[in-house]
């Protein structure tokens, strides 16, 4: 069994994100408290120009759920991870060591335990404007942007944050570092090549991988300098250079992987069709021939920075479910990867109003879909075939398993019933397949 965390808030607006669409402006200002005037400041400031006003209006609404951690810990971790850059203490090419003294001291210290700073209170009219000007340059300047939308704008070239790393002026700095360089490399139309010039310069100012330590996003202005982290951070520098130039880009993910025994992100960037194409910028070149790295997903996810209309969304103010499925911000995109699918469930529990997908993970099952139960079934979309899962609901805080694992195939759901009549004796030498990292 799994333990449930059940997270209990005070702030009713981080429990539901559940206004009503025309209040959603003005409970915005009523969040951000003393700081109100400085949201009233932005909106003033483009009273005459309806596309900013409109740019920073998606901004406003949505900022009071979006936040960052701070502790001087976090601080101290950080300038840990910069200097062992400094020194390039590296294993290979670019895993990087840390001295055992800060392991022992620092490893089992969580970023969750820092002040959440909630961006609503304590950003300034200033920063907001410079952001949504200079995205606003960008999004007009390049031709590979003359059909990209404004809701596509928004949430892919606009956010001046990307998850819950502290705020900073970034987007100047990325501007100016790397609009000279991609001006200079290329010349067309071609977002895709756009986006391969910039990841070639990218690539020349190296990363260094560590996962030593729990924090939270490191900033755009920490990486700017310190190019270090989780293949999240990775993904986070190439997110800020690509928007800081106009290329339309965010970041995909999936919670658990069977065969990788971890989750992991990437960025996609999107084309002037509206088709995102993935890339991991330290170790892929990006192109149109490549919509899939070939890892096994289960589910992938988006996250963004609007609040989203699905299905999250309807069930994020039912309490006792997984602190994941309870994100407004979640854009459930498997169907990019595995294409389009819809399987029925079979499921009778009494009192459970949601089942869950799983994944296997070391003897437990990982949750990674969710779906409400109706007249007896439970209908997921856009599953990743020739997955093993198990039909998973909650009990008294758990985790329980439903029926046998299964596998779709896509065309039927295959369930895996042992035969006891009939046993075997098998060896067997491994439970995951064999991974680069592993030679």
């Amino acid at each position: 069994m799994k333990q449930l965390i059940i997270y209990i808030t005070i702030i009713v607006l981080t429990s539901s994100c559940s206004p009503d669409k025309g209040n959603r402006l003005e409970y915005a200002l009523r969040f951000a408290e003393n700081n109100r005037g400085e949201l009233e400041k932005v909106l003033d400031h483009y009273y005459d120009n309806p596309e900013k006003q409109a740019a920073a209006r998606f901004l406003i609404e949505n900022m009071p759920y979006h936040y960052g951690y701070k502790s001087w810990q976090q601080d101290t971790i950080k300038q840990i991870l910069a200097d062992a850059v400094k020194r390039k203490s590296v294993y290979g090419e670019d895993l990087l060591i840390i001295d055992k003294k800060h392991l022992d001291k620092w490893s089992s210290y969580s970023h969750y335990n820092g002040e959440k700073i909630y961006d609503s209170k304590i950003i300034t009219a200033d920063y907001l404007i410079e952001n949504i000007d200079l995205s606003f340059e960008v999004w007009k300047k390049y031709p590979w942007n003359k059909h990209l939308s404004f809701d596509d704008f928004c949430e892919f070239i606009l956010p001046y944050r990307i998850a819950n790393e502290p705020l900073s002026n970034w987007r100047k700095k990325y501007y100016e570092h790397y609009i000279p360089k991609l001006d200079s490399l290329y010349k067309g139309t071609d977002v895709i090549d756009a986006c391969s010039a910039v990841n070639l310069v990218l690539k020349k100012e190296w990363f260094y991988y560590n996962t030593n330590f729990s924090l939270s996003h490191l900033g755009g202005d920490y990486l700017f300098t310190t190019r270090v982290g989780y293949c999240r951070d990775a993904c986070d520098v190439v997110t800020y250079a690509m928007r800081s130039v106009g290329i339309p880009i965010t970041t995909d993910y999936y919670i658990y992987s069977p065969d990788l025994r971890t989750w992991h992100c990437w960025n996609v960037v999107r084309d002037t069709t509206g088709q995102c194409y993935p890339f991991w910028y330290t170790k892929d070149e990006i192109a149109r021939s490549v919509t899939n790295d070939g890892r096994r997903k289960g589910k992938a996810y988006r996250d963004c920075y609007g609040i989203q209309n699905g299905r999250f969304r309807k069930w994020a103010a039912d309490n006792a479910v997984l602190p994941f499925f309870r994100n407004c911000f979640v854009k459930d995109v498997t169907d990019n990867y595995s294409g389009s699918n819809e399987i029925s469930l079979p499921i009778a529990v009494s009192g459970c109003k949601y089942a869950y997908l799983g994944v296997f993970k070391n003897g437990s099952w990982e949750p990674v879909d969710i779906a409400q139960i109706e007249k007896g079934h439970a209908i997921f979309k856009n599953i990743e075939p020739d997955i093993v899962f198990q039909l998973l609901y909650s009990k008294n805080g758990n985790i329980e398993t439903y029926d046998y694992p299964f596998v779709y195939d896509k065309q039927r759901i295959i369930y895996f019933k042992p035969d006891t009549t009939q046993q075997e004796t098998a060896c067997l030498k491994r439970k995951y397949p064999f991974q680069e990292y592993l030679f």
